[in-house]
């Protein structure tokens, strides 16, 4: 197996296992903690065009 491929295969898990690990629970946190805010945040972010959606968010 080349190389490259088995490095890209690593991230990709190191990616996945970050979001499961850290990204998903600080989300379900922030949604159970104030869900009004949540639903606020969803609703302003869903009026944007779909290219700016969830930019301030996401780096």
């Amino acid at each position: 197996m080349d190389l490259l491929k088995i490095l890209r295969s690593f991230e990709e898990f190191l990616f996945e296992a970050i979001s499961w690990l850290i990204f998903y629970p600080l989300t379900l946190w922030r949604v159970l903690r104030d869900p009004l805010a949540a639903m606020e945040y969803s609703d302003r972010e869903q009026a944007d065009a779909e290219e700016r959606r969830y930019d301030d968010a996401l780096s």
